[in-house]
C-alpha cells in the first residue's frame, strides 16, 4: 500500500507539474502572440506611411518632370526662333553683299568672295557713295512684273 501512495503522489506531482509547464507554455504563447500583433500593428502603420510618402515622391517627380518637358520645349521653341533669325540675317547679308557687287564698289569684290560678318571699330573712311545702299528685292530683281 505504501508503494501504491508513493506512485499516486508521484503521478499528482507529474501531472501537476504537467499543468504547471502547460499554464507557463500557454502564458508564453499569449504573450509572444500579443507582441506578435503589436509588432505587426506597427509594422502596417510604417509600411502605410511609407507607401503615402512613396506616392508623395511620384506626385513629385511627375510634377517636375512635367515642368522639365515645359522647360525643353521652349528651349526648342527659343532655338528654332534664333535659326530663324539667322537665317533672315544670312539672307540680308547676302542681299547686302549683291547690292555692293552690283552698285560697283572701286575697291571690288569677287563674285565668289563673300561677306561672313564681323565688328568695325572707329569711323568708317570717307566715301564717294552714299551712305545708303538700297537691297534688291523680288520685283526689281526679276521675280516681279
Amino acid at each position: 500500500m505504501w508503494s501504491r501512495r508513493r506512485r499516486n503522489q508521484a503521478e499528482l506531482d507529474a501531472r501537476s507539474a504537467w499543468l504547471d509547464a502547460a499554464a507557463i507554455l500557454e502564458a508564453r504563447s499569449r504573450a509572444d502572440a500579443k507582441a506578435m500583433q503589436e509588432v505587426q500593428g506597427v509594422l502596417v502603420e510604417k509600411l502605410t506611411a511609407l507607401h503615402a510618402e512613396l506616392n508623395g515622391r511620384d506626385d513629385r517627380l511627375a510634377d517636375t518632370l512635367a515642368q522639365l518637358g515645359a522647360l525643353c520645349s521652349d528651349v526648342a521653341e527659343r532655338l528654332e526662333a534664333d535659326r530663324g533669325e539667322r537665317r533672315e540675317l544670312v539672307q540680308t547679308i547676302a542681299a547686302l553683299a549683291s547690292a555692293v557687287i552690283a552698285k560697283g564698289d572701286p575697291h571690288e569684290i569677287e563674285p565668289s568672295d563673300r561677306v561672313i560678318g564681323g565688328t568695325v571699330y572707329g569711323a568708317a573712311p570717307a566715301s564717294p557713295y552714299s551712305d545708303t545702299i538700297d537691297l534688291p528685292t523680288e520685283e526689281n530683281v526679276g521675280g516681279g512684273n
